[in-house]
């Protein structure tokens, strides 16, 4: 009797980790998008420090997309994670513009990290 395991794919230890870790990081993608200060003059040192963190997101965000190019790993976001993505891209680089990140060096934003295909998520 076939059980519904039988034509399950099994990963990888390294596929199984490149995956864990990229849910982590959509979640803290996600939880980012919820935490973007108001963007008025009081709030700069929030903004600077939301604009480093938002920074080193997408700094780790690329390197899983080029682990998961290098192991030929899938990982997935869905069109909502992308349209978050995007939008939240756009409030960093609107305050990078306004000069609230001083002291942090520029980094790609999450257009770059967005760069998979956007299809149903198969994590």
């Amino acid at each position: 009797m076939a059980s519904l395991f039988d034509s399950a794919v099994v990963l990888s230890p390294m596929a199984e980790s490149i995956q864990h870790a990229f849910t982590e990081l959509q979640e803290k993608m996600a939880m980012e998008a919820k935490c973007i200060p108001n963007d008025k003059l009081n709030l700069a040192v929030e903004k600077e420090e939301w604009c480093h963190r938002w920074s080193n997101l997408t700094d780790e965000i690329e390197k899983c997309i080029k682990a998961r190019q290098e192991k030929g790993v899938t990982l997935a976001l869905t069109s909502e994670d992308v349209a978050t993505g995007r939008q939240v891209a756009e409030w960093h680089n609107t305050f990078i513009a306004k000069g609230t990140e001083h002291q942090v060096a520029l980094v790609p934003t999450i257009r770059t990290a967005l760069s998979i295909h956007v299809h149903p998520m198969s994590i």
